[in-house]
């Protein structure tokens, strides 16, 4: 079974977690944290780094952080640093106290959740998004993998498509 912290309702971002796979040779994964992607496919330190995108979005990070807009700079404090990983066997410790660094096989499996921001507003947008079209229907922000992959929010889904 998955093994998450108690959500923090002030952040969009759920720290570190345990998830177990379903291969053959089950193993056990720790994650995601959440920290910045200076890319859309920036899987790596510096593999996938697009400069202008990623200068933009420092910036953009940057005012979030001074405003303090969506308190923003309690994500920073709370959740940005998690990749360095002494933070993050903290952050595990916090849901196994036994775990230690031995225990913890690095994986070369990584992913990107985007995160939608309101430039108008200038916030992080929290939940998810849905719209329609005429032959399509889109959700976006959709965070959260196992709200993604529920039936209420398929029913929620279901209730905005016009037929």
């Amino acid at each position: 079974c998955n093994l998450y912290p108690v959500p923090d309702l002030n952040l969009p971002f759920l720290g570190v977690h345990f998830t177990p796979s379903a291969d053959i040779q089950p193993t056990i994964n720790i994650g995601p944290t959440a920290t910045l992607a200076f890319g859309r496919e920036n899987y790596n330190i510096l593999k996938g780094v697009e400069p202008v995108l990623a200068l933009t979005n420092i910036s953009i990070l940057l005012q979030q952080y001074i405003k303090n807009l969506g308190n923003f700079r309690y994500y920073v404090h709370d959740q940005a640093f998690l990749s360095m990983p002494h933070l993050f066997l903290k952050a595990a410790q916090e849901l196994i106290p036994s775990i230690k660094f031995e225990d913890i096989e690095k994986s070369e499996k990584v992913g990107i959740r985007a995160q939608l921001f309101d430039i108008k507003k200038e916030i992080l947008v929290d939940d998810f998004v849905c719209l329609s079209g005429s032959s399509s229907t889109h959700v976006m922000n959709a965070i959260s993998p196992a709200f993604t992959a529920s039936f209420a929010l398929a029913d929620l889904i279901i209730e905005k498509i016009d037929f």
